[in-house]
């Protein structure tokens, strides 16, 4: 198996471009520890180690210079748009996350509603037994009735008759004192 020493698109870059330390976005330096993506932007550093010697020169060529800064800039713009498709992936799992734990809040929510339905009584049973406990009132307001009109009949009977013992019982104790 043969190993690429060099990329077949960079035979012309200059020879001269000496990398500079790597620096943050906040302009300090970066340690190599913590960098573990190369910066496509800097030479390789299989090719910094090797002598100006072992190269061939080659003339300056601005086209593949534009083409280098080309290619980075899509490459810059790949990166960033899959962050913002990772970023918008990990929000859309988020999302699913709650609307999963919404839908069995839910859920649940529905099967205390069910339970608690079955052990109600239905509107049909409700009505009849309101129907029923209605026509019971009505005859216990018709017994009611007439036996207060009784009552009443048998008081009237009861002061009649009593009027008419003592009437009797003044006839009596008359017919007895004139004799």
């Amino acid at each position: 198996m043969k190993a690429l020493t060099k990329s077949t698109s960079t035979p012309a870059l200059p020879r001269n471009v000496s990398p500079g330390p790597a620096r943050s976005m906040l302009g300090r330096p970066e340690s190599g520890i913590l960098n573990t993506i190369p910066d496509p932007r800097t030479p390789s550093p299989s090719r910094l180690g090797s002598s100006s010697a072992e190269r061939p020169e080659t003339p300056r060529h601005p086209d593949l210079n534009d083409e280098v800064a080309t290619l980075s800039t899509k490459l810059i713009n790949a990166i960033n748009h899959q962050t913002n498709l990772d970023d918008n992936l990990q929000q859309a799992r988020a999302e699913l996350e709650m609307a999963r734990r919404r839908i069995e809040l839910l859920e649940a929510n529905a099967q205390e509603h069910e339970r608690i339905m079955r052990r109600m009584v239905k509107k049909d049973d409700y009505d009849s037994m309101e129907m029923g406990l209605r026509k019971q009132l009505l005859e216990e307001k018709k017994a009611r009735y007439a036996a207060d009109h009784e009552k009443k009949r048998i008081e009237n009977e009861l002061e009649t008759l009593t009027t008419a013992l003592f009437q009797e019982a003044n006839t009596v104790r008359n017919a007895a004192t004139c004799t």
